[in-house]
């Protein structure tokens, strides 16, 4: 059934915004961290880049570029930053590896902006990124 809820800690009505991915929400008592989404609500985050901006692909690229700055070229820190992230050297950058990798970078992106990187550059939508992507 479809219904008004109010968050808990605010005691205001759930808004758009209260739904990004990485925030927790409460509904009857019962918590849920928000860490994927399907396509029709990736392209609704994506298609309202005023409301959702930790979704707009450009300013998420924009805060990586930053940490790039320190290198000859945009491929010298890919492959860098590529290397760094595959702690386990299976040539793949599952979600988990890239949230704590920009973590330990002091690369500080949210869960929707790390989720926003990961399905732009995961090209076969395994939810993992290979070098080639």
């Amino acid at each position: 059934e479809k219904n008004k809820h109010k968050n808990p800690i605010t005691n205001q009505y759930y808004s758009e915004k209260d739904f990004m991915l990485g925030n927790t929400v409460v509904l009857n008592q019962f918590r849920f961290q928000l860490l994927r989404c399907d396509e029709f609500t990736y392209r609704y985050l994506k298609e309202h880049p005023e409301t959702f901006k930790e979704a707009n692909f450009d300013k998420v690229l924009e805060k990586i570029r930053i940490a790039a700055r320190r290198f000859k070229s945009p491929e010298d820190f890919a492959v860098d930053l590529f290397k760094r992230l595959d702690k386990n050297n299976s040539g793949f950058i599952e979600f988990e590896e890239l949230y704590n990798g920009f973590r330990e970078l002091d690369i500080n992106l949210s869960i929707q902006e790390q989720y926003t990187i990961m399905r732009r550059f995961d090209s076969n939508g395994d939810f993992k990124l290979s070098m080639e992507e």
